[in-house]
This record gives structure tokens, C-alpha cells and sequence, in this order.
């Protein structure tokens, strides 16, 4: 008889524990505003009445399920500190939560799918912001000038960032890049705080440009058979990997994988070209760089000593030569890829090139 009251005892504290720790668990907000989608559906449009800096987001308004969050739905309010979604929000909207000076954290639930345009943007404050593993895509500009982020990682399985998704996020200092996401383009990602990157996937393609701001950009490529832009893109060798990923990261040395790589200034002597490209540029002895030009065949136009900039590796290169008789001005520089190079440079006044060359 004393076993079978223990046990019974046991059983009430546990079901005690139970109810105690559901009574902990957090609150649904009350006075929060929803749209009916009509089909048995409905999204949070608004706070109307609710005054809880930290607001937690029913799954049912009434009989109906929330699934999305509408444009602007904290409406600029100051003093929110957090936001908690249910696990039934599948889609933020534009705008959803943007321009939020006090939010700290997000809790995004477990099924959120979409992050739209903007959505999260110039949260300036927010520091805990945790993907999902479901988040199929994210929208242009979504966390754009969330200064407080100090790590973002992607989630598996995602299929689609739009530009500029994390840009001017200047407090990020990790970012981890999933073997789903077939492309990295650094105009999706800028922080000058950046220290280390992961990538889940190999990258055996990278295309490389010049910004506004006199800088460079570019992208990594697991298949640029699928790029928009894989006319453009070029081939990663061994030799010029480390230096790619440092250029498109506007870094001198950075933490990749785990593993410190550096922007290499070593690049062989010889003759670079680009497939169907007219121009050529040698890496002469002496510290000269030969330019040639020619639609069938090659001619020497200029002969130029190029000087070291200590800050980039850049060889930076300033002169005249002559094309079909006409003098011409020259100015510009190249940086070294280890076996491929990139050349920014302008030849009289018509021509510029812009673009990687790879050794003959």
C-alpha cells in the first residue's frame, strides 16, 4: 500500500512540474491587430492596443492561423525590445519589422520560409536574430544597417539571397555560408568588422568588378553554368584562391574555414591573356609591364615600370605609348591572383579594361 501512495505522490509532483512549467512558458500579447485572409488564415497587421515592449505573437486570432507578418506592423513604435513569432509565420513582409530603434532580438519561430525586401532593416540595436533551418529566401536589403549583428549564419537548405541582404552590417565579425547556396556575392554581405567566413561549399568559379567607391566586388560560384552572369565569371585555381576570396572581400588577410589566407603580392612573370579579349600584359623583369594590342595579331603599344603599392600589392602602372601611331595616356593598376591577374586600367581615352587574366 506505502509503494502504490509513493507512486502516486510521484506522479502528482510530476504532473505539478508539468503545469508549473507551462505556466512559465511566455504570454501571448493581447491587443495585437490581424487581417483575415479568408481562408482560414490571417496575418498580424498591427499593435493596436497592446503595450508590452516585448511582444509575443499568438499562433490563432480567434479560429484562424497566423501565417505572415504584414508591412510595418510595429509602425516605428519606440520601446520594443523583442518580438516572438509563432511557429506558423511563414512570410515577414516588406518592411515588416524595420525602422525598429530599441529591437534587440527576434525570435523567428521554426517555420518562417520568406524574409522580405527590407524586413528586418536599420535595426540598429538588434543583436539576436536567428535563422531558421526551413528559410527558403531573403529579400533585397532585409537586415541592411543592422550595425549590432556580430554573426550571421545562413541556414542549409536556403535557395535565394537578395543583393545587398546584409549590407552595412559593420558589427559582423562571422559569417557561414551554406553548401545550398551556389553563389556568394559580397554586395549581399559588407562589414568592416568581418575577422573569419565559412564555406560549406567548394567555389570553383569567381567573377570580380570594380565599385563606386574605388574598391572591388565580385562573387564565388560553386556552378556558373547557373549564374546570370556566368559569361563573366573565370575559373579558381589553386594558386589564385586565397587571393580571390581576400579581393572580393575587400580584405588583406582573413580567417577562412578556420585557416588564415592573405592577399598574395606574388605573381609569375609571363604573358596574360583573356579569351577573346585584344589586349595582353606581360610581366616583364625590372619591374616593367609590356601592353599589347592587336585584333589578329599582337603589337607592343607600351612599356611601363610599375611601382608596388605596400597597401593592396597592387602594381600600379602610369605612362604613355603609342596605338596605330597615336600617342596615348596610361594609367592604372594590376593585382596579382597568383596565376591569373586583375587589371584596372585605362588606355587613352576611349579604352578600359577591366577584367582577369589568366597566364598563356
Amino acid at each position: 500500500m506505502k509503494k502504490i501512495l509513493s507512486l502516486l505522490l510521484i506522479a502528482a509532483l510530476s504532473i505539478s512540474s508539468v503545469t508549473l512549467l507551462s505556466s512559465c512558458s511566455a504570454k501571448a500579447s493581447e491587443g495585437l491587430e490581424f487581417k483575415s485572409n479568408g481562408n482560414g488564415t490571417c496575418d498580424w497587421t498591427g499593435l493596436g492596443t497592446c503595450q508590452d515592449t516585448e511582444i509575443v505573437v499568438p499562433e490563432k486570432n480567434g479560429e484562424e492561423t497566423v501565417v505572415s507578418v504584414a508591412k510595418e506592423v510595429l509602425g516605428r513604435k519606440k520601446g520594443i525590445t523583442k518580438v516572438t513569432l509563432p511557429d506558423t509565420v511563414k512570410t515577414l513582409q516588406e518592411n515588416a519589422l524595420a525602422y525598429n530603434d530599441d529591437l534587440v532580438e527576434i525570435d523567428f519561430g521554426k517555420g518562417l520560409e520568406s524574409i522580405g525586401d527590407n524586413a528586418v532593416g536599420y535595426c540598429e540595436k538588434l543583436k539576436i536574430a536567428t535563422l531558421p533551418s526551413g528559410l527558403k529566401s531573403i529579400g533585397r536589403s532585409a537586415f541592411t544597417s543592422d550595425t549590432s549583428l556580430t554573426e550571421i549564419v545562413i541556414p542549409e537548405g536556403i535557395e535565394d539571397i537578395d543583393s545587398h541582404a546584409f549590407a552595412y552590417t559593420d558589427g559582423v565579425k562571422k559569417i557561414t555560408i551554406p553548401a545550398s547556396m551556389n553563389e556568394f556575392n559580397m554586395s549581399d554581405f559588407s562589414s568592416k568588422s568581418l575577422e573569419e567566413i565559412n564555406f560549406k561549399g567548394e567555389y570553383k568559379y569567381f567573377y570580380l568588378s570594380k565599385s563606386d567607391s574605388d574598391g572591388y566586388y565580385g562573387a564565388v560560384c560553386q556552378d556558373n553554368k547557373k549564374s546570370d552572369l556566368s559569361n563573366l565569371y573565370d575559373e579558381i585555381t589553386e594558386k589564385s584562391y586565397n587571393s580571390i576570396i581576400c579581393l572580393i572581400l575587400n580584405k588583406q588577410s582573413i580567417k577562412l574555414n578556420g585557416k588564415e589566407i592573405k592577399l598574395s603580392t606574388d605573381t609569375a612573370t609571363g604573358k596574360y591573356i583573356q579569351q577573346n579579349n585584344m589586349y595582353q600584359f606581360e610581366i616583364a623583369e625590372n619591374n616593367e609591364v609590356v601592353i599589347s594590342y592587336g585584333v589578329r595579331e599582337l603589337a607592343e603599344i607600351a612599356r611601363l615600370e610599375y611601382q608596388i603599392d605596400n597597401s593592396s600589392g597592387a602594381f600600379v602602372v602610369k605612362g604613355n605609348g603609342t596605338n596605330n601611331g597615336n600617342s596615348i595616356d596610361i594609367s592604372g593598376k594590376i593585382l596579382p591572383l597568383g596565376d591569373k591577374i586583375f587589371v584596372d586600367m585605362t588606355l587613352g581615352s576611349r579604352d578600359t579594361v577591366l577584367g582577369v587574366y589568366s597566364i598563356n
